[in-house]
């Protein structure tokens, strides 16, 4: 049976507190100087409370967190000692499989010329009975050996655009530093303003 983890939940005046810093948000118009004032130091109370619940939360995630990074280390060392052998399992599996195809191949050709001569054949019985509790899978993986290539076949049309995807966060680092004058072809520089307390 799996544990539970007991995890302490904010304390209720806590609680309560931001219920009413919620409500009094979603009531909050500005209209004049002094409402303006009075919902700057609403978010101020807003932000200092988000502050306070992430800091109660990272202390009961920094344990996990760390726990967390120690069994994934350990699983994958424990896991990457059998990933070695099974490779050459399977390769040696493979290469004797494929080398019992060839055979039965190359007699299958001598069989059918020897039954295209008239003379009376046994049938063919293949060297190899696959084991029942394996099969091939094959998978496929690309490596980008020349990217201008690439971009030159996607902007001939041979290859969809969805192959380059975007690096944003090259895009994102160069607005940042290039400000108002970022310009690449095909984006749209979008700036979204928040109000950040201190």
């Amino acid at each position: 049976m799996a544990e539970t983890l007991e995890i302490a939940p904010l304390p209720s005046d806590i609680v309560i507190e931001m219920d009413r810093s919620i409500d009094a948000a979603h009531q909050m118009t500005i209209t004049d100087g002094a409402t303006y004032y009075a919902a700057s130091q609403m978010l101020q109370g807003i932000n200092d409370q988000r502050r306070m619940v992430e800091k109660h939360y990272a202390s009961i995630k920094k344990p996990l967190n760390a726990a967390r990074k120690h069994i994934i280390a350990l699983e994958k060392a424990d896991v990457g000692r059998l990933t070695q052998p099974a490779a050459v399992l399977s390769a040696a599996i493979v290469a004797y499989e494929d080398a019992q195809q060839a055979k039965d191949a190359a007699e299958a050709k001598v069989l059918l010329a020897a039954s295209l001569k008239g003379m009376t054949v046994a049938p063919q019985v293949p060297r190899l009975t696959p084991a029942d509790h394996q099969y091939r899978r094959q998978t496929r993986s690309v490596t980008v050996e020349n990217f201008p290539e690439l971009v030159a076949a996607v902007a001939k049309g041979d290859v969809p655009l969805d192959a380059l995807a975007p690096n944003t966060t090259i895009l994102n680092r160069m607005a940042r530093e290039q400000g108002d004058l970022f310009a690449v072809p095909g984006c749209t520089l979008n700036v979204n303003t928040t109000v950040v307390t201190r």
